[in-house]
């Protein structure tokens, strides 16, 4: 998936889960387009990952567009899963470094437990690979 947003540069995987970069957009039953988290509206999907997915949102209390993580449906009730995420919000509130995106909240709700995480426009780290890095970035 080719995207004008990411959130962060480091793969996840790769990165002790603490970044952010994700493939190809799930489905979540419980997240809709157009819906609310909170005060985010969600406006579209921005990608998916083993555990989640990622959504493009708008802060509308602080109007400034963000990047929601949800866990994905068949990990949604798994205590295990929600453990790990609540450990992922807890690293990354401890982490600041221009590669990795800012946590601005960790959201619990009916659809679920949620990140709102910094949006950065940019390729996704996938075409970054592929067309080559730039040098100061490597």
């Amino acid at each position: 998936m080719t995207s004008k947003w990411q959130i962060g540069l480091i793969d996840w995987r790769a990165s002790i889960e603490v970044g952010c970069w994700y493939s190809e957009p799930g489905p979540n039953e419980m997240v809709r387009i157009g819906g609310r988290v909170g005060s985010i509206r969600i406006l579209e999907p921005l990608g998916a990952g083993g555990m989640g997915e990622v959504y493009v949102g708008l802060d509308e209390n602080l109007r400034r567009k963000v990047a929601l993580k949800a866990i994905s449906g068949d990990h949604r009730l798994s205590p295990r899963a929600r453990a790990r995420f609540l450990r992922e919000a807890r690293i990354l509130s401890q982490l600041e470094h221009p590669s990795i995106c800012k946590i601005y909240d960790y959201l619990e709700a009916d659809a679920g437990e949620f990140l709102v995480l910094e949006l950065i426009e940019g390729e996704n780290l996938g075409v970054a690979i592929e067309q080559g890095i730039a040098p100061q970035l490597k």
